[in-house]
């Protein structure tokens, strides 16, 4: 492999072994007129992840340059991951892909690259992509409809009105990897990333996006932020959104923009109460963050208005639902 590879693939994986497979065939199947090298992550997992991994490093040496840890770095909350990772790269751009998603297409590099070659004012390029549902064994293409060139992008991207799918995204590496740095004071405060990386991103410089699924985002309940792993997900969505509540302050967000972010705070907590069997955090914030009482009533309209089997499965998370 080139020493100096124009793309960095980074993927981070941890007890994945049912789907790393597929995240690691949309890497090899990729055809480009660049070389690109792979980074995969491995956090120390106790399933089959790691032989996998190592099947894909054996039959194609020169694309890997995996790093296998022997105890979890992630469960540190220090961000030690990412600066891992980041400190590996050699690419001119970065894109990354988590081990629970997959690529869909053999070109998706190229057709990135070559929009940032001639677009050098963008920061970043991603795409649509496609909603895998494992509870319910579907897809759903997922197409953004909004203006990138917005005053307002980087508030619609905290405020959840514009969510970016980690893997369909490719970044100009310098531009990112300053970010990990400059704004590492932000991301000291909870060790969180993507959402605010791409704040970031659109602070200092445009982002752009191609209407095509390029990707696929698994949505189950095996990840971070999958429901079924709750004590990660409170984890997750807690320090998350106080950390947006912190960029939205930090940075002066418009006071519309402001009320947007507490609302989706707020509909988080209302997740993290009902699956935490404790619900003290709702309590703790609601003092804080929402003081009228129609904020409450209508999270808890919303939850009325989830479909009965989502219903269901909240409530056999509590362990009030009996089957």
């Amino acid at each position: 492999m080139s020493k100096w590879p124009i793309v960095s693939i980074i993927c981070t994986a941890y007890n994945q072994e049912a789907f790393i497979e597929d995240a690691l065939k949309g890497f090899v199947m990729q055809k480009t007129t660049f070389p690109f090298e792979i980074i995969v992550h491995d956090d120390a997992s106790t399933d089959r992840t790691v032989e996998i991994i190592k099947s894909y490093e054996m039959k194609y040496p020169e694309l890997f340059c995996n790093i296998y840890q022997e105890t979890n770095q992630y469960s540190k909350r220090n961000g030690e991951v990412g600066k891992i990772v980041y400190a590996a790269a050699k690419g001119k751009y970065i894109a990354l892909c988590e081990g629970d998603d997959y690529w869909i297409d053999p070109l998706k590099l190229q057709k990135q690259v070559d929009f940032l070659e001639e677009n050098p004012e963008f920061g970043m390029v991603h795409s649509a992509y496609l909603l895998k549902d494992e509870y319910e064994q579907t897809f759903k293409k997922i197409q953004i409809d909004i203006d990138h060139n917005d005053e307002n992008i980087i508030w619609k991207i905290i405020g959840q009105e514009l969510f970016i799918c980690t893997s369909s995204i490719l970044s100009r590496a310098e531009l990112h990897k300053n970010i990990i740095i400059d704004f590492a004071n932000d991301f000291s405060i909870v060790p969180i990333g993507d959402t605010q990386t791409w704040f970031h991103l659109a602070r200092l410089s445009r982002i752009g996006y191609i209407n095509e699924s390029l990707s696929v985002y698994r949505k189950s309940t095996f990840g971070v932020t999958g429901s079924g792993n709750i004590k990660k997900r409170i984890y997750f969505l807690e320090n998350a959104l106080k950390l947006d509540l912190y960029l939205a302050n930090t940075y002066k967000a418009p006071d519309k923009w402001k009320e947007k972010i507490k609302y989706e705070f707020s509909r988080s907590l209302l997740i993290i109460a009902l699956l935490d069997k404790d619900s003290f955090r709702i309590k703790k914030y609601s003092e804080e963050i929402f003081k009228e009482k129609n904020w409450q009533l209508s999270l808890l309209k919303m939850f009325s208005y989830l479909p009965f089997f989502k219903q269901q499965f909240i409530y056999k998370l509590l362990g009030l639902f009996k089957k």
